[in-house]
């Protein structure tokens, strides 16, 4: 009896993590583009530079970390692979790798000046 209960695969069809890491890298991008979208304004030399705002920017960073979190659940679960997937993968993982970069050339200036 035991034999013939190990042989049976279970077949996940489930993709919950890849909706949700879907979801955060459309929040995601949707942020990042409205963040160049207003710094993109032509800067003048008397003028400052432009702050954006700080809610936007921490939704940004927010959904970011949770779409890599929502990749790496899905991996965990072994959710079907398919191109969702991957695009969520690679697209969360990019943003997020471009957060970290830019949080780590931000304090690598300030302890140079």
């Amino acid at each position: 009896m035991k034999d013939i209960l190990d042989n049976i695969e279970v077949n996940n069809r489930k993709q919950t993590f890849t909706h949700l890491s879907l979801v955060c890298v459309l929040v995601s991008l949707s942020c990042f583009g409205y963040l160049l979208n207003l710094l993109s304004n032509p800067v003048l030399a008397n003028d400052t530079l432009y702050n954006p705002p700080l809610l936007l920017v921490r939704s940004a960073q927010i959904s970011s970390v949770l779409g890599v979190v929502m990749v790496a659940f899905s991996f965990v679960k072994k959710e079907p692979s398919g191109w969702k997937k991957w695009l969520a993968a690679v697209v969360n993982i990019t943003l997020f790798l471009l957060i970290v970069g830019s949080v780590g050339f931000y304090y690598f200036i300030e302890m140079t000046q």
